[in-house]
């Protein structure tokens, strides 16, 4: 995932998954139900769910861009941890993505 922050935006960019989460055989499919990604942010206080972006396509693979905004006040510095999560449409989500 790539971010750019300029004051208390950010701006995203990321592809979706295109295959599930490894079975317990270590056995990867393709994806066939991505209903959505998820952006989360953390700024020491909780995460935060900005947003639930639905999927471009039920397989994944699509690139993401998207902004948004931190409620960080002018000259106040915080450390900022973002991460994005899939949902199929059973509702399953994965594991957080390296920020």
């Amino acid at each position: 995932m790539e971010y750019l922050v300029d004051g208390v935006k950010i701006s995203l960019k990321y592809t979706e998954p295109t295959e599930n989460m490894p079975d317990d055989a270590g056995i990867s499919v393709p994806l066939s139900d991505l209903a959505y990604t998820s952006i989360f942010y953390d700024l020491g206080i909780g995460p935060v769910n900005a947003i639930d972006l639905p999927a471009s396509l039920n397989t994944g693979g699509g690139i993401v861009s998207y902004s948004l905004h931190v409620p960080v006040l002018p000259n106040q510095f915080r450390t900022v941890k973002l991460w994005v999560t899939a949902t199929d449409t059973s509702g399953n989500s994965s594991a957080p993505s390296n920020s």
